[in-house]
């Protein structure tokens, strides 16, 4: 008998160092798992803002000489009334040799004036239905016609060259991204369509950014 408890008090034992030892396994397993979702997480999109500029400015605000004046662009009106039946936004990033520069403010609007510090143009003589307020690569797409209108249509109205080898005077190699994936179609073609995200890089290929869009634009 006293025997048998001995053997007895040994299974106890060794079930119980069983159980701490299971547990310190299912801890380091949840630790380790945390770890591998942290690492492998997706990062969070940065909030596009407006009146901020994404990337180096390196072109003049407007339109150049060659670009929309007031004339019609594309069959596109640069028109002074108020009145929209459609109004929805793209965003354009643009890279040479890796580094960002930024789409200027108020291509697409004729004398612009910059009101407030913000940096936001909301005011000129007219507005053709493709501009931007701002240096932020937002894109409005304001009109009366349904469109559709293309990244040809906007490169037109701010009188800068696109081709499938160069844009806005930079020549190269150039790399396309719609929707952070590659593009290889006619960028002249390329629709402009609501919270679409377009990447043009020149020189060498780029991780395409991707932005979380403010509530109501």
């Amino acid at each position: 008998m006293p025997k048998q408890q001995q053997r007895g008090g040994r299974r106890r034992q060794t079930a119980g160092s069983a159980g701490w030892i299971w547990g310190g396994v299912f801890a380091i397993a949840l630790v380790a798992l945390a770890l591998l979702a942290r690492v492998g997480a997706k990062p969070v999109a940065p909030l596009l803002q407006q009146g901020k500029a994404l990337g180096a400015n390196v072109f003049q605000p407007g339109d150049t000489a060659s670009g929309g004046q007031g004339q019609t662009v594309d069959q596109i009106s640069c028109d002074s009334g108020t009145r929209i039946n459609y109004h929805y936004h793209a965003h354009l990033s643009l890279f040479v040799n890796g580094r960002q520069i930024a789409l200027p403010m108020a291509i697409g609007i004729v004398q612009p004036q910059l009101k407030g510090a913000n940096g936001f143009v909301d005011a000129g003589r007219c507005f053709y239905w493709l501009h931007t307020h701002d240096a932020s690569g937002i894109i409005h797409i304001e009109s009366l016609a349904p469109g559709p209108y293309t990244l040809g249509d906007f490169f037109a109205i701010w009188g800068e060259p696109l081709s499938q080898h160069g844009f806005a005077g930079y020549r190269g190699k150039l790399y396309a991204y719609v929707g952070g994936k590659p593009y290889h179609g006619r960028l002249k073609s390329l629709t402009l369509t609501p919270h679409e995200e377009i990447t043009l890089a020149i020189g060498k290929p780029v991780q395409p950014p991707s932005y979380r869009w403010p509530a109501g634009l």
